[in-house]
């Protein structure tokens, strides 16, 4: 069976490498502001999403961390910017018997993310699929080119890029 994969962001990136490296078990990609540019040469990228995971692991590992307590510390790490605030609700597991006054869980594993960190911005420019994709871009966030998403989709048109005006990142 063919699937289509979509992605967020890095999940975009991931999408884009699933859909490259096993193009016969995909039939479409979608990505959703998410460039196939390798950063790792992006210090000021790298720097500020490592904190984020060590802010997010500490968190986790505090005796008595309750998700309500994590995203207080978050409006206090972030100095008011709520749109990196909200990367924390939106990784903590609520429902099926945890709210945010229970103890912290976190629906991806922090401390792997962390641990391979060095891999997360690199993106392997040399992929390439064949196949549809759809790429969605926030008007306010960082706009790559149309060559940009062509090194990894060599038929992507114009029509293939969709940016949506006033949509940032989040």
């Amino acid at each position: 069976d063919k699937f289509t994969v979509r992605g967020h962001s890095m999940g975009g990136r991931t999408a884009m490498t699933l859909a490259a490296r096993y193009p016969d078990r995909v039939d479409g990609c979608i990505s959703v502001d998410a460039a196939p540019v390798n950063e790792n040469d992006n210090f000021k990228f790298g720097s500020f999403a490592e904190s984020v995971l060590k802010f997010m692991a500490e968190m986790g590992q505090k005796e008595g961390m309750t998700g309500k307590f994590a995203v207080e510390n978050a409006k206090e790490f972030f100095a008011g910017k709520p749109q990196f605030v909200a990367l924390v609700p939106r990784s903590i597991v609520i429902g099926k018997g945890h709210g945010y006054e229970d103890p912290i869980k976190y629906a991806v594993n922090i401390e792997t993310l962390l641990s391979q960190f060095s891999n997360i911005p690199y993106f392997d420019e040399s992929l390439r699929y064949e196949g549809p994709s759809l790429n969605i871009v926030g008007g306010k966030s960082r706009i790559y080119d149309l060559e940009s998403y062509q090194k990894i989709f060599p038929n992507c048109t114009e029509q293939d890029v969709v940016t949506i005006e006033e949509a940032g990142h989040w």
